[in-house]
């Protein structure tokens, strides 16, 4: 009967030094963000130390849309199929992990009005 190989537990040592990592990579992308004039987004350090940008409502839709691009662009993510979910809101996904950085996700959720034509902002999410 073959040994079964044992794996060694994560420790809140390994996610404290993923997570300085992430922050680590955040910091240039917020460098990034402020000298080349990148729209603004929320970011989140995540346990595991992802990160996780979601681009905030302000602005118009193009905004959105356009500030979901630029930093999915500028950090070679792979965008997921887009989906609009059961309330009608467009959900944007894109992820990946650029060179010698932590896992990056980019998120956008978008809604309109009951015309079309003006961004509300998701009840999921309340900007600090």
């Amino acid at each position: 009967m073959a040994e079964a190989k044992k794996t060694n537990p994560v420790t809140d040592t390994d996610r404290i030094r993923w997570q300085r990592r992430a922050i680590a990579d955040l910091a240039q992308y917020l460098a990034d963000e402020r000298t080349a004039g990148f729209p603004v987004l929320v970011w989140l350090v995540t346990a595991t130390g992802g990160l996780v940008g979601r681009v905030p409502h302000t602005g118009t839709v193009a905004d959105l849309l356009a500030a979901f691009d630029t930093w999915t662009g500028h950090l070679g993510l792979t965008r997921w199929p887009e989906h609009v979910n059961h309330d009608g809101w467009l959900h944007l996904h894109a992820v990946g992990t650029p060179p010698n950085r932590t896992t990056v996700t980019v998120i956008a959720d978008i809604g309109t009005d009951d015309d079309g034509d003006g961004l509300i902002a998701d009840p999921a999410f309340e900007e600090c």
